[in-house]
């Protein structure tokens, strides 16, 4: 349909006419609710940290200087693993990064002989925690009818006069794995009239007229 134009009455200029049944596109982005927010590149370059990184990298999701984001950050040949949550080099992250057998103690970030007794075996069948080392004993119960020697950590015949039964007595010796349960070691240890002195170099008891 045409369209007519018309004047007010202090003769502005013409004002479109148009019909109440005619279509009109709306070109006004806020009219149709279209997102006009700019777009924003929120990443820091490695240059943005503040103050601009001099040794380390870059975490450029928090803008600060770290140490290292991964392993190729780390030339320390004794830390040559990241701890990708603290940010920092470490001796390993899991068992992969440890050598000759080890494994790594998580919480230390270290290489160690073990974690747990399924770590241990051989000779050395248990796990002294305190140190992560693979030990023969950490308490009798590990030793069976033997003893342990906590300085030491090996299974002993007796110590300190523990482990020997009946009348025996505990001859201590350096180293004590050489200990042994023997009849006496001084006539005191010997308790009968018939046989009340003590052999020392063979740890029995005799009689007087035998000493």
């Amino acid at each position: 349909m045409a369209l007519g134009c018309s004047s007010d009455s202090e003769g502005s200029k013409p004002i479109p006419q148009v019909d109440a049944g005619t279509d009109i596109a709306v070109t006004d982005a806020a009219d149709v609710g279209e997102d006009i927010t700019p777009d924003v590149d929120t990443t820091i370059d490695a240059g943005d940290c503040d103050p601009a990184c001099t040794t380390g990298v870059c975490n450029t999701t928090t803008g600060a200087c770290v140490e290292c984001l991964t392993s190729a950050n780390c030339d320390d040949v004794a830390k040559q693993a990241c701890d990708t949550v603290a940010n920092v080099c470490v001796a390993c992250v899991g068992d992969t990064d440890c050598d000759d057998g080890d494994v790594c103690n998580t919480t230390t970030n270290a290489c160690v002989t073990c974690r747990g007794n399924g770590d241990c075996g051989g000779t050395t069948p248990v796990c002294d925690l305190a140190n992560d080392v693979c030990v023969r004993c950490l308490g009798n119960t590990d030793c069976g009818d033997d003893v342990c020697d906590t300085a030491t950590n090996t299974c002993v015949a007796c110590l300190n006069g523990a482990g020997c039964s009946g009348e025996l007595v505990c001859k201590e010796a350096v180293p004590t794995t050489d200990n042994a349960c023997v009849q006496c070691v001084d006539n005191a240890t010997c308790t009968t009239a018939v046989a009340s002195k003590c052999d020392v170099a063979n740890n029995v008891c005799e009689a007087c007229s035998n000493v």
